[in-house]
């Protein structure tokens, strides 16, 4: 579970004084006297105009898994060599896996709190997810390998 913490700003309106507003599918480009013109998207029913504060509370400033709240962890060494070692407290892990940067698993293997051998991975960095099968607790980390 993640608890997301977004803000909201109040942005004062775009006015074009003098000048062109052209309609394109998905936003518009506005140009003024002596000024640079500005794009406006409308992606997802929200108008985002480039340079301009936006009215919109779109952001994620912080992600936290729960995880963390409740229980212990600590992976080391970071950046890893062949071996790592995984603390926690959290009793119930049964699986890990290795996901690349583009997001394809590429190890996975029971888990069993001793040493993760690494030597086979390649160079990179990789995210890690810890989880149980059949409880909701999970823990994902970045992992960098020498």
């Amino acid at each position: 579970m993640l608890l997301c913490l977004t803000a909201h700003f109040q942005a004062q309106e775009v006015l074009n004084a003098a000048g062109q507003t052209i309609a394109l599918p998905g936003g518009t480009v506005e140009y003024s006297v002596g000024e640079v013109a500005t794009l406006t998207i409308n992606p997802t029913g929200q108008a985002y105009t480039q340079g301009f504060i936006q009215p919109y509370y779109y952001l994620i400033d912080n992600t936290r898994e729960v995880f963390d709240d409740l229980y212990a962890f600590k992976c080391f060494p970071n950046p890893v060599g062949d071996v790592l070692l995984v603390e926690t407290n959290y009793p119930d892990f049964t699986d890990i896996q290795f996901f690349s940067m583009d997001g394809s698993v590429v190890r996975e293997a029971p888990f069993q709190y001793n040493q993760i051998d690494c030597q086979g991975l390649p160079a990179g960095m990789y995210l890690v997810r810890l989880y149980s099968k059949n409880k909701p607790e999970s823990k994902t980390f970045k992992l960098f390998k020498q």
